[in-house]
């Protein structure tokens, strides 16, 4: 499933990325030639990398896990002279063979394969650092990876802000070697793709550096290039191709956009529908994003999140409630009327009916918590939604109310990490993470259901806090540090 052909070229734009870091793997012990003229990775002498007498090099690698359709660069530091690479077993090939840095090539493997690299320089002295190369499997076929979405008209900050994003509709990742997107680069010009995508996730191409002032977007890029460029008169068509100029999904017929916006004060993409799986062009997959995600003006899109399948001017109606959670209590010790159950308060920010209402830990299939019952609130209202799983005098299986305490059967959150999310019908309202354990901490598909509703990644590490305010009444930000771990409980009433 290889096509080798084409990593010459990818070596000439990959190498440029240098500049902008590594993870660095070390290596603590010289290797260094026994009698016998074999390698030895150990040393009595006790010198480690980094020792006064340089003995050891330091080999800094992107990452240790790489598919066997992936190139990985390589460096050194702390070589003298010129640098030979090899690999124990032999599963892969070096470009150039010597000097740093260099990319190593992996060999096309049936099973994962742990293979240990070496790097010698002309005094001798070496490092080495294991990687494991992965089956990628069969390559992905039309469809497998399709465009997801389109900022033609750029943002609000520029008009030259512009994106593309794919995403992999496969349980499995890709390597996206010197795949392109037909009519990327201007009319006519094709713009290079390269890079992993992961497993049913979506990989970001912008025009700006993550580090440029001129940007909105707020998530880190997978590519970034400055020759990315859509026409604005015309529709493509984008297609997208991979490296045997297999048509993978077409989008547009270089007509007119129908699809997001171009106006004055209003920038906005357009979105393919989630459940749209067709890899030719069909109006009715697409629409105009309604939100606004990953963006740090008004702008509406979501780059680098899922799309929120909400069509401009389709967002929750205007006498829909709004609001944030204010305070959660897992586990806790409450006033006797709770009877110990765990429970999540609300602020209502906009009046209106809060029936489509669900707080959700985003892992069951949870349900409103009015149980299906019309019910309007007031702006400045406090609400408690209480877990009651069948405690008395509550019978499981069963909405309660009483006043504004609203008691859900649903599945409650865990002691030691989850999450507590409200959701307006399919809509993100408000929603936060906590952990009470920081080593219990992963980084799994809700994680990434979060990061794409604007949540900066950083959990509550406790089972209780409360929400700070500041000048202009509570914080707003979704992260850890608008939240007070050490606030006395108040369920239902302001902090």
């Amino acid at each position: 499933m290889k096509g080798h052909v084409w990593f010459s070229v990818i070596l000439l734009i990959i190498l440029e990325t240098l500049l902008f870091g590594f993870g660095c793997t070390k290596i603590d012990k010289p290797v260094r030639e026994d009698e016998n003229g074999g390698t030895d990775l150990s040393d009595d002498s006790g010198d480690e990398a980094g020792d006064a007498d340089g003995c050891a090099l330091t080999i800094e690698i992107e990452k240790n896990e790489i598919l066997d359709t992936e190139p990985l660069i390589l460096r050194c530091e702390g070589e003298t002279g010129d640098v030979s690479w090899s690999a124990q077993p032999l599963s892969g090939t070096f470009q150039p063979e010597t000097g740093s840095p260099v990319l190593f090539i992996p060999a096309d493997v049936s099973e994962t394969t742990s293979v240990i690299i070496l790097a010698e320089d002309e005094e001798g002295y070496s490092g080495s650092v294991t990687i494991t190369i992965v089956d990628e499997g069969d390559p992905p076929s039309p469809g497998d990876v399709l465009i997801n979405e389109i900022g033609w008209a750029g943002t609000l900050t520029s008009s030259y802000d512009e994106f593309i994003e794919l995403i992999n509709k496969e349980d499995r990742p890709f390597y996206l070697g010197d795949w392109i997107v037909e009519n990327g680069g201007g009319s006519g010009v094709r713009l290079g793709i390269y890079g992993r995508i992961e497993a049913e996730s979506v990989f970001l191409v912008t025009n700006y550096e993550y580090e440029s002032g001129q940007s909105a977007i707020t998530v880190r890029p997978d590519m970034s290039d400055a020759r990315l460029s859509l026409v604005n008169s015309a529709c493509g068509p984008y297609i997208l191709k991979d490296g045997n100029e297999t048509v993978m999904d077409t989008v547009g017929d270089g007509g007119g956009y129908l699809f997001g916006a171009n106006e004055e004060g209003m920038r906005a993409s357009m979105a393919r529908y989630s459940d749209s799986c067709e890899n030719s062009w069909n109006p009715g997959s697409w629409y105009t994003e309604g939100l606004s995600v990953n963006l740090s003006d008004s702008t509406l899109g979501t780059p680098g999140g899922h799309n929120s399948d909400t069509p401009q001017g389709a967002g929750p109606a205007d006498d829909s409630a709004c609001a944030l959670v204010t305070e959660y209590s897992i586990d806790p010790e409450d006033p006797p009327e709770l009877l110990g159950m765990d429970w999540a308060e609300l602020y209502i920010t906009r009046g209106g009916s809060i029936s489509q209402f669900t707080v959700t830990d985003i892992d069951g299939e949870d349900s409103p918590i009015t149980g299906g019952e019309e019910i309007t609130v007031q702006a400045g209202d406090y609400l408690l939604v209480v877990w009651h799983g069948g405690k008395d005098p509550y019978e499981s299986g069963e909405f309660y109310r009483e006043d504004n305490v609203f008691y859900i059967p649903d599945t409650t959150p865990t002691g030691t990490k989850d999450q507590v999310v409200l959701l307006s019908g399919d809509l993100f309202v408000d929603g936060l993470a906590y952990t009470s354990v920081q080593e219990l901490w992963d980084y799994d598909s809700d994680r990434d259901y979060m990061l794409g509703s604007g949540w900066s990644g950083d959990p509550i590490r406790a089972k209780h806090a409360s929400r700070m305010k500041n000048g202009e009444g509570y914080a707003e930000e979704l992260c850890a540090g608008s939240w007070d771990t050490a606030a006395p409980a108040t369920p239902g009433a302001e902090n």
